[in-house]
Order: C-alpha cells, then sequence, then structure tokens
C-alpha cells in the first residue's frame, strides 16, 4: 500500500484531497518521496490512518507539522460528506 507522508488535507474546488509525499508506489507511477495531490477522497479514516480515493488507497504517516486540516468547526455543516475528518488544530 501507498504511503503518504507530511501530508495536509485541503478542499480544492468541493473535493477533500490530500497532498503530501508518497512512498511505496507498487505502480511506480510516483518515485519515493514525490511530492502529490491525490484524487477526491471517498474515505478517510484517522483512527485506522488510512484515506480511499477513486483509484487508490493510503496509508496515511506523519500529517504535515503546523497546519491545520480543513474545513474548520464552523464550515463543517457546508462540505461535502467525507468519513472521519479531525477538526483540530495539528501542531505537534
Amino acid at each position: 500500500m501507498m504511503k503518504l507522508e507530511n501530508w495536509i488535507l485541503i478542499n480544492d474546488k468541493g473535493e477533500h484531497i490530500l497532498i503530501g509525499d508518497v512512498y511505496n508506489d507498487v505502480r511506480k507511477k510516483f518515485t519515493d518521496g514525490e511530492n502529490i495531490r491525490t484524487s477526491a477522497i471517498k474515505m478517510i479514516s484517522f483512527d485506522n490512518k488510512t484515506a480511499i480515493t477513486q483509484n487508490s488507497v493510503y496509508d496515511l504517516g506523519e500529517q504535515s507539522k503546523g497546519t491545520r486540516m480543513w474545513p474548520s468547526k464552523k464550515d463543517q455543516d457546508a462540505q461535502p460528506p467525507v468519513t472521519r475528518f479531525n477538526y483540530d488544530t495539528v501542531d505537534r
């Protein structure tokens, strides 16, 4: 399974995506450490550290330090449904 390190979660034109450094791409589309933008997230679980997109499954490693996961609590009702977002500030 591909692993995404130093990732951030953002909203891009109404779709939630991840941007981060990918590792272990068995399809060899990406080289280890290459910074990528995923396609739209279909499911994400912070408990299991897994994100699923249209074509890929990612093991979520360390989140980028000092970033805020989007959307904020006040905006969550206006967002498309995605499973188990963590809306707290992440400053590790």
